[in-house]
């Protein structure tokens, strides 16, 4: 499969897991064991929460979850 696509300056928290295939733009911060699921793109200065799982093809923009 297609690998993730991370931007700069992207922080992953411990335990976080990104799937192959999902895109993560610059700025974004992905807290402690939050997922992000293949095929889900997480735009620029988002802010993904501990614990959060983002779906599969989902679109996230100017957010803090």
């Amino acid at each position: 499969g297609k690998r993730a696509d991370l931007g700069k300056n992207v922080q992953v928290g411990f335990n976080a897991n990104v799937e192959d295939g999902a895109k993560i733009c610059d700025n974004v911060r992905i807290g402690r064991f939050a997922e992000v699921l293949s095929g889900s793109v997480v735009g620029a200065n988002c802010v993904i929460g501990s614990r959060c799982i983002i779906g599969r093809a989902c679109l996230v923009q100017n957010s803090f979850l």
